[in-house]
């Protein structure tokens, strides 16, 4: 009887075993479809994304003169039997500019990108040879995800014919004094290839780039920078002012390289100048006053006298309200903080030179005003 018992035991037990190895094979099995399945789902858009093609051939410009749009293009074939979506065209540089940004590619067509190349873009601490390396990342955004080191490079070599010193031709703000002869400085442009001729295009009624020691029709010395001297015109009125020339010429081959932008800045200003020339009075509580003083000086030695003084503002004051003639006159501002917030007004001074011309100055006032009981935290607000 026992050993009866034994037997149904063992049999159970042999059952439960491979009923248990029937369980898993059989989870193994519906495992395996169904990655099976979902893989099968996958496939048209992350495979044929990632088999794309774009040959290294077109992600190689070659070498091309420096020039703000350079134009290029290449092509993306699709090798696959389904349609990929790009939603997204990128680029490593705010030099590059890609069209379309878009688009779809079907089984088995090639689209083209057009691009549009920046190639004077340089870092401010790279110093100009005559050819540098340029490389960009085009990165595509497919519609299904974004596939982790997909980039085309585009690369190609940057040829540069001159580099200018100073890069931005910069007058400043106290060299350029209306009634006084402007200051001139010196343009270098240091030739990087052989060149046959060099031309700087500029609007003479502003501004003259005059060479210093080179002759119309020499030969151009390529082993030392040819000097400039650039002179501004009286035409200018007193304001900050950006003015735009271009660099041209040839090499000694006879081809002509493409313009480099010349740029030259600077503010004229006044002969009659205020200190300080912005005012700022700060914070102050409601019905308090700021005082500060304002001192008008000349930068000629032609004397000149304040006429009045107007501000649109009933919270300010300004004394003496007139002057005799002289080369330099200091006025008292007082100014009661009567509003919460910010507040600014212009304080115009009316001036007369000996010669009889008149200017006005233009002096900026600003303070801050808080309740009795404001504090610092309300001021920052």
């Amino acid at each position: 009887m026992k050993e009866h018992r034994m037997q149904i035991t063992m049999k159970s037990s042999d059952a439960s075993i491979r009923y248990r190895y029937l369980g898993v094979v059989l989870c193994l099995l519906i495992g395996t479809a169904a990655a099976a399945h979902f893989r099968s789902r996958r496939e048209p858009d992350q495979l044929a994304a990632a088999r794309l093609i774009v040959a290294e051939e077109h992600l190689n410009f070659g070498t091309a003169w420096a020039q703000s749009e350079f134009k290029w293009s290449f092509p993306i074939h699709n090798p696959t039997t389904e349609a990929v979506e790009i939603i997204e065209l990128r680029t490593t540089c705010g030099c590059t500019s890609v069209s379309p940004q878009a688009l779809w590619v079907l089984p088995g067509e090639t689209e083209s990108v057009d691009v549009t190349l920046d190639l004077t873009y340089r870092s401010p601490n790279v110093e100009l040879a005559p050819e540098q390396a340029f490389q960009v990342d085009i990165l595509p955004r497919f519609a299904s995800h974004i596939l982790n080191g997909v980039a085309w490079k585009l690369s190609g070599k940057v040829r540069h014919a001159v580099r200018l010193s100073p890069d931005v031709v910069d007058f400043g703000e106290d060299r350029l004094i209306v009634g006084l002869p402007f200051a001139e400085m010196e343009l270098l442009v240091q030739p990087l290839v052989p060149l046959a001729e060099v031309q700087i295009e500029i609007d003479q009624d502003l501004a003259t780039v005059t060479p210093v020691g080179e002759k119309v029709g020499q030969p151009i010395d390529s082993t030392g920078p040819l000097k400039y001297v650039v002179k501004l015109s009286n035409a200018l009125t007193a304001r900050r002012f950006e003015l735009s020339g271009l660099v041209t010429g040839r090499t000694n081959d006879g081809e002509a390289f493409p313009p480099v932008a010349l740029h030259i800045k600077g503010t004229v200003s006044q002969s009659v100048k205020a200190y300080p020339r912005d005012v700022r009075l700060g914070v102050r509580r409601i019905g308090d006053s700021g005082t500060l003083a304002i001192e008008l000086s000349t930068a000629s030695d032609e004397k000149f006298s304040v006429r009045s003084i107007a501000t649109s503002s009933e919270y300010a004051s300004v004394s003496p309200g007139e002057t005799g003639t002289g080369n330099n006159h200091v006025f008292d501002l007082t100014w009661r903080c009567e509003i919460v917030g910010k507040h600014s007004e212009n304080l115009l001074f009316h001036v007369e030179s000996e010669s009889g011309k008149q200017i006005i100055v233009d002096v900026p006032v600003s303070i801050y005003g808080v309740s009795p009981r404001g504090n610092k935290q309300e001021a920052n607000q």
